[in-house]
């Protein structure tokens, strides 16, 4: 994979992982109490739902190859550059870029831009 964190790279963002790595990097914050009892329960859900999605999609014959990755590239005058969330190959061999959205929704005329961008960028 060309680039990653938090150990995706060390470990081909085996699904299995997910769950050790995460809690490895909750070990190290520092929160009150109060905090983590109320916040690491949801957060282990969501990363076990995630890692349990990733198992699915590994089945149907799917693999990430890349993740948090930045890419650029140059249309007549124009540049493009951006960052990808990850690139999985698919079972026929094509790729899927994923885009992770979190927090609010990005604005109508971003939104719009950013896969097509990608794509370009990671033609």
């Amino acid at each position: 994979m060309p680039s990653s964190r938090h150990g995706c790279r060390k470990d081909a963002c085996d699904p299995d992982r997910l769950v050790p790595r995460a809690r490895s990097m909750l070990a190290g914050i520092v929160a009150h109490p109060v905090v983590r009892a109320l916040w690491e329960p949801r957060l282990m859900e969501a990363i076990e739902w995630a890692a349990q999605t990733m198992r699915d999609l590994k089945a149907e014959g799917r693999a990430p190859i890349a993740a948090e990755i930045f890419g650029e590239a140059r249309v007549g005058d124009v540049s493009l550059y951006g960052k990808v969330d990850r690139i999985d190959r698919l079972a026929d061999d094509t790729l899927a870029i994923v885009d992770y959205k979190t927090g609010k929704p990005p604005p109508p005329h971003r939104s719009r831009l950013d896969l097509p961008c990608n794509s370009v960028c990671w033609d």
